[in-house]
């Protein structure tokens, strides 16, 4: 018998043998978080137009019984901007209203996540609402409902007696039974109740009215005498209806609901003591949105999307170096909470006008993860270092420095930079963006990419069109040495230009030497072949800097400071610097001047990349005109250096 046959044979058979005057079960909850890069107003906005009018709406229906799920971020929140709030919602928890749910604290997708982080963000989420309601909550709700099996054990060593999963993400499950009912599943022993989302209600409003969604629970309830219906919704519905009429319309529901002879409602754990036998499932990977099948494992997404996979490195790595910490309680405990933070499911997913494509998204994990790094090296004076380490865990060293001012990872492909922290304002300058135009597995764009082109122009800079003539760009260089005492790394590849003569031979060879407050690459460019070699080479910087607006572009000349107060032009239109010795970023947002320069007189064109999200980063192309006879070569300094500006 296939699943779906058997969970209908055990519904027919759980409708006959239900006593006649047993109820169905209704339990109703919302779920509510902050996502990363969110702003004070639009989280008050979303206060007074969901969150205080639904909990003033059930202050006044007692018999109406939810589950609520607040991240921790947003209990913090609501503690420092509404305290009343707080209060009101403990008084619901005390005369048993409400059930407080658990989880991650900073709203992680635990199955990506190391289980030591797992236990900690379920524990501190845990020890808050026990401290603040008095109650230790028994269930978990799972950002985006991503699932994997080994959350079984995770969810039951951290105290967690039950999950709510989507009916979506039970489909096929062996033996899955009647979905409108609690099941069990187990993993290496530690077994986790699952109450399945069958129904949902607040996402009708202003779709149904109150008592089409009535008539559709009552219908349910008949149907599955006895049995159980989930609705464990996001908090915020879609804006179909202001908030006076989603008020109006909720009071109506609860009306019609308490008057429903069929459906009583219900609280978890009052479902779970009135139902001890359930059918065992094991589940395999989900989401809520993807279900069981393709594309539902959630951790495929550090696959698709580039700039997730190098977040979760970076996450990985902050990790190693939190847990490195010994005999300093206060300060592991404040890395962890950092760490923790840039752990939210929002950073490792995608989607248009949202996720991991969110620049603000993306700039406050990297700030978190920063944080909590300069937080692991507070304990004496951290000494510039290099190292080489699989950083993005493909199987292969990359050349990571760490300095007092920046950090700058090395990549092998391209020979480009992935990652350049300035410490002191916690930015990561390569936090970009990659076209999605581009089939995986792509890179979103580094820094110090060398291209090769007949020519190039603004327009070209602009739109992304620039015809490569290379095989240089996103290629793989050999690291050929690393000397930690003079902290640089060489970097090399033999590749091929194709130029109106033909294609030719080239060698390439690029030292990055790491200072102070700035790093240079020595470059030298050998022609190969046995032909003249006449092209244009130009070295590509992608930076992301957080607010367009307060970012001046100039023309950079040796004999100018570092932190001149020149104002710039706008960055927010392609331009053409002034031909010279390079171009300076002023960053009012994090306080820092941003240099580029060249020992070789450059042109220097700009342009600023926006996506439907906004505005991404800046991409800077250096560009000079070579000539070299067969077996000449042409050699360049490029450097980057950082300067607050006050």
């Amino acid at each position: 018998m296939s699943a779906a046959g058997a969970a209908e044979g055990a519904s027919r058979q759980r409708s006959a043998t239900a006593p006649a005057g047993e109820p169905f079960r209704l339990v109703l909850g919302l779920h509510h978080q902050i996502p990363l890069g969110r702003s004070d107003a639009a989280t008050e906005d979303e206060y007074q137009r969901h969150h205080k009018p639904y909990l003033s709406l059930l202050n006044s229906f007692p018999e109406v019984r939810v589950a609520l799920h607040y991240s921790g971020p947003v209990l913090e929140w609501l503690d420092a901007q509404h305290p009343e709030f707080i209060m009101l919602l403990r008084e619901l928890v005390a005369r048993h209203q409400v059930e407080m749910i658990g989880g991650a604290y900073y709203d992680a997708a635990l199955s990506i996540i190391p289980n030591a982080d797992r236990l900690g963000q379920v524990e501190k989420l845990t020890t808050h609402l026990r401290s603040q309601f008095g109650t230790r909550p028994r269930g978990s709700a799972l950002a985006e409902g991503v699932w994997e099996p080994s959350l079984a054990s995770t969810l039951h060593s951290s105290g967690m007696e039950y999950v709510f999963l989507a009916a979506c993400q039970l489909e096929g499950a062996a033996d899955a039974g009647d979905l409108h009912q609690p099941l069990i599943t187990e993993d290496q022993g530690r077994v986790l109740s699952v109450l399945p989302i069958t129904t949902a209600v607040l996402a009708a409003a202003g779709a149904s009215t109150p008592a089409q969604v009535v008539a559709d629970l009552a219908a349910l309830a008949r149907r599955y005498r006895g049995g159980l219906g989930v609705a464990f919704e996001a908090g915020v519905p879609s804006p179909r209806l202001s908030a006076a009429e989603r008020t109006a319309w909720l009071t109506e529901l609860f009306e019609r609901v308490l008057d429903a002879d069929e459906i009583q409602l219900a609280l978890p754990q009052q479902v779970l003591a009135a139902t001890p036998e359930r059918p065992r499932v094991y589940l395999g990977c989900s989401t809520q949105s993807g279900g069981v099948g393709e594309g539902a494992l959630f951790r495929g997404n550090l696959v698709r999307y580039p700039e997730s996979r190098m977040l979760y490195a970076r996450m990985m790595y902050t990790h190693l170096l939190v847990n490195q910490i010994r005999g300093d309680k206060a300060r592991k405990r404040s890395a962890q909470n950092e760490l923790w933070r840039g752990q939210s499911h929002s950073a490792y997913w995608d989607g248009t006008g949202g996720g991991v494509r969110s620049p603000q998204v993306r700039h406050e994990a990297y700030q978190a993860f920063i944080e909590a790094e300069k937080t692991a090296r507070e304990q004496g004076t951290p000494q510039p270092g290099l190292v080489s380490a699989d950083f993005d865990l493909d199987g292969l060293p990359e050349c990571l420095f760490h300095g007092r001012v920046f950090n700058a990872y090395v990549h092998g492909i391209g020979g480009a930079i992935v990652e350049l922290d300035h410490i002191a304002s916690s930015h990561n300058y390569q936090a970009t963006l990659a076209s999605r135009d581009r089939p995986a597995p792509f890179a979103p764009p580094s820094s110090f990419r060398d291209r090769f082109a007949a020519d190039i122009d603004l327009d070209a800079v602009s739109g992304g069109a620039i015809a490569e003539a290379g095989d240089f760009l996103d290629a793989r260089y050999q690291m050929v040495e690393l000397d930690r005492e003079r902290m640089s790394c060489l970097l090399a590849r033999d590749g091929v230009v194709t130029t109106a003569e033909g294609v030719q031979a080239v060698a390439l060879r690029k030292r990055y030497r790491f200072r102070g407050r700035s790093l240079v690459v020595e470059y030298r460019i050998d022609n190969s072949g046995d032909r003249p070699l006449r092209t244009r080479h130009a070295v590509e910087v992608n930076l992301a800097f957080s607010d367009v607006d307060s970012l001046a572009i100039s023309a950079h000349r040796r004999d100018q400071a570092a932190a001149d107060s020149t104002a710039g032009q706008s960055a927010k239109t392609p331009r053409r610097v002034a031909r010279g010795d390079g171009v300076r970023f002023r960053d009012g947002a994090g306080d820092v001047a941003v240099t580029l320069m060249s020992e070789g007189a450059a042109e220097v064109l700009t342009a600023p990349v926006v996506t439907a999200e906004g505005y991404q980063a800046t991409t800077a192309v250096l560009c000079w005109d070579i000539e070299l006879a067969p077996g000449g070569s042409w050699e360049n300094v490029v450097g980057l250096a950082f300067a607050r500006l006050r």
